[in-house]
């Protein structure tokens, strides 16, 4: 049975679930003078959860992942004092430690299943209007880049990510709603996977195929009436990209194998041998949060055509936090992927897909300070945490009655 909630309860959760929506459309909408619409709901849904655990006590105390977080964010944070950019690393800095409150909040704030299962819904709505607007886009002919088509404010590569981050949410909760719900989830799942592919992002699409794959672990597990549902869905759905998703777009994702072969990725793999130099000058303690750009302007000079972050996250978390930075990232990753082996099945296997999902993409970009890399860091503890406390109740054996000894 679902545990009560007082109002200030409801309330934070509510601002929770608005900011959690806002994650996927952030770019999308901007608030004159207060900058994108995440920034406003995230101090809306701090303030909520600081307000609800100061009037009723809702404090728990954090597991060791979330002390892995905040090890990682003092890490970075000291990190200024030998930072070869200290104006970047400060600013890293204080972005570490908004992001830190997200898992912190959702901790605080989910403590039944219910809940975590709301905020994977918001986070999947979120995306369904976001790609609902990069179709939109397509639609009128409205470019990001050459023949490259995303919703307003994005980045290509950043949306494709974003929304195949979304694919495995919204399976894996169709398979929990009842039927009236799995529409709307399948129906999203077309949409974004049209959406990614009118990125033309490679990494994107690769990530896009690893969220999917969680439909081939569940197929066994699921009645042969969905099996055909789905089997058919996917034809149909695969008829209508290739027919109306440009050849430009099949084209640049095509050259997925010959880039990796041969190429450079779109200059990624210069980045990557150049942040390698600057690693083995400072392997231990980084050259400091946020400093990457700066450490890379002998290689690329001034004024930057770009701006030459790491495109890929271990590498950046390595590179400027140095070994001490990455074994605290590291050993994040890897205590989330020991919590989700110890699950039942579906949850096993869906939280497994998102961890590689959320991996494949972060090799190509540079998301260890983006809100969905955290918003997942912190859905994934909670969730985890209340299905193996769940567990444990229903296997531990009922009380002996009482002055009776076994």
């Amino acid at each position: 049975m679902k545990p009560r909630s007082s109002f200030f309860s409801k309330l934070a959760f509510a601002l929770l679930w608005i900011f959690v929506f806002s994650i996927p459309v952030e770019k999308t909408i901007e608030i004159p003078g207060l900058g994108t619409i995440g920034r406003l709901a995230g101090l809306l849904a701090l303030a909520g959860g600081a307000l609800a655990i100061a009037l009723e006590g809702r404090f728990r105390i954090p597991t060791a992942t979330h002390l892995l977080m905040a090890a990682f964010v003092l890490w970075a944070a000291l990190s200024y004092r030998w930072s070869v950019a200290p104006e970047f690393t400060e600013e890293r800095f204080f972005t570490n430690l908004q992001l830190l409150t997200v898992p912190l909040l959702i901790w605080m704030l989910c403590s039944f299943e219910q809940r975590c299962l709301a905020l994977l819904d918001a986070y999947v709505f979120g995306a369904l209007l976001t790609s609902a607007q990069t179709v939109e886009r397509f639609l009128s002919g409205t470019q990001t880049y050459y023949d490259r088509f995303a919703a307003g404010g994005f980045d290509p590569n950043d949306l494709a990510l974003t929304l195949a981050i979304s694919l495995p949410i919204a399976y894996y909760l169709s398979l929990r709603r009842g039927l009236k719900w799995q529409w709307a989830y399948l129906l999203h799942m077309a949409s974004a996977c049209f959406a990614i592919l009118l990125t033309a992002s490679r990494g994107g699409t690769l990530a896009m195929v690893a969220g999917l794959s969680l439909i081939i672990w569940t197929l066994p597990s699921i009645p042969a009436r969905r099996r055909m549902f789905l089997l058919a869905g996917g034809i149909a759905a695969l008829a209508i990209a290739l027919i109306l998703v440009p050849a430009a777009s099949w084209q640049r994702l095509l050259t997925l194998a010959s880039e990796m072969s041969e190429g450079t990725l779109n200059d990624r793999s210069v980045l990557w041998r150049e942040g390698w130099r600057v690693f083995q000058r400072s392997p231990f303690l980084g050259i400091g949060a946020g400093a990457y750009p700066v450490a890379l302007i002998p290689a690329f000079g001034e004024p930057w055509h770009f701006t030459p972050v790491a495109h890929n996250s271990f590498l950046s978390v390595l590179v400027e936090t140095g070994v001490v930075g990455f074994v605290l990232f590291a050993a994040m990753l890897l205590v989330m992927a020991a919590m989700a082996l110890r699950l039942p099945w579906l949850e096993r296997c869906f939280w497994l897909t998102v961890l590689a999902v959320w991996c494949l993409g972060v090799s190509a970009l540079t998301w260890e300070y983006r809100k969905p890399t955290w918003f997942l860091f912190g859905i994934l503890v909670a969730h985890t945490a209340l299905c193996l406390d769940n567990r444990a109740r229903r296997w531990s054996p009922a009380p002996s009655p009482a002055g009776v000894l076994a």
